[in-house]
């Protein structure tokens, strides 16, 4: 079978067949999941950073006063993230990445 996802043809074979193995099925619906939802990967940038710079960033400050060089790891480790994050959103949100330049 043929499945289009994101302007790129992949093909798989036995994904609806009820003998293929539970994982082909599985990886199929996933396939189609988040060819549905190209917004999912936007999000989930959107909701690592709210983790990363707000959780870490108050446990940490609020419970390293003792040693506060765990708090300036994960601060860095949070700043480098979100400079990551940066420059994946691009990929993660555009389908077709030679119109993106990447």
């Amino acid at each position: 079978m043929v499945v289009q996802v994101d302007m790129s043809t992949i093909v798989y074979e036995e994904s609806l067949d009820p003998e293929a193995p539970a994982s082909a099925r599985h990886w199929f619906v996933f396939l189609r999941l988040f060819s549905s939802l190209p917004s999912f990967f936007f999000l989930r940038a959107l909701l690592l950073r709210f983790f990363f710079f707000f959780f870490f960033f108050f446990f940490f400050f609020f419970f390293s006063f003792p040693r506060p060089q765990i708090f300036i790891v994960v601060f860095i480790l949070s700043v480098t993230l979100n400079i990551v994050l940066s420059f994946l959103r691009p990929l993660m949100s555009c389908p077709d990445k030679e119109a993106a330049g990447y």
